[in-house]
């Protein structure tokens, strides 16, 4: 069990082109909450949102979410045919063992029509995505108690040097840590 708490802001798209700035992400995104999108969303329920006021914060909502950084845990799925089979074959392969000329060539396509549709469907290379499934997947071993050197070896990775060092770029933390921060909230349940 977790504090965590999911908020979901739907728009409808042509409020969304209206209202939201020109660089705002033209696709699905999972974002982090930083304390004034909170006061924001807060301020927005106890709102009129057709309200001259409630108009501003929903703008300002919109620029907010165009700047604040996507949450680690977000594996964004591409939207074609090709990309998704490219994506499960992938998931597959939490050890990351395929090359991507074998990857592809399982989803029926190309390495450069692959590595070519992630960027334009998931805002991420292809390279970037695998390296995030992999340490997605290693979220819920290392949650279940497993050694963090096991974990690097069922993902793959040469050394628990080198997982610890992925597993910090993409969650900003290294396992260590996350597991520490797990046992607290744990402990606080």
């Amino acid at each position: 069990m977790t504090d965590a708490e999911l908020l979901v802001v739907l728009w409808p798209p042509a409020a969304l082109r209206a209202s939201a700035p020109k660089d705002f992400p033209a696709r699905d995104f999972v974002s982090l909450v930083s304390p004034l999108l909170r006061s924001l969303l807060d301020a927005l329920v106890e709102s009129d949102m057709s309200s001259e006021r409630g108009k501003i914060m929903l703008r300002l909502i919109l620029h907010e979410l165009r700047i604040i950084e996507q949450a680690p845990t977000y594996l964004p799925m591409p939207a074609s045919e090709i990309g998704l089979r490219v994506a499960e074959i992938a998931l597959a392969d939490h050890r990351n063992d395929l090359p991507l000329e074998t990857l592809a060539s399982r989803a029926a396509t190309s390495m450069r029509t692959a590595s070519r549709r992630f960027p334009e469907e998931t805002g991420m290379t292809l390279k970037a995505w695998r390296q995030r499934a992999r340490i997605l997947w290693a979220v819920p071993e290392l949650g279940q108690g497993k050694a963090i050197a096991q974990v690097a070896r069922e993902t793959g990775f040469a050394s628990t040097a080198a997982f610890s060092h992925a597993f910090r770029q993409v969650m900003s933390q290294t396992p260590s840590e996350f597991l520490a921060s797990y046992q607290h909230d744990e402990s606080m349940v």
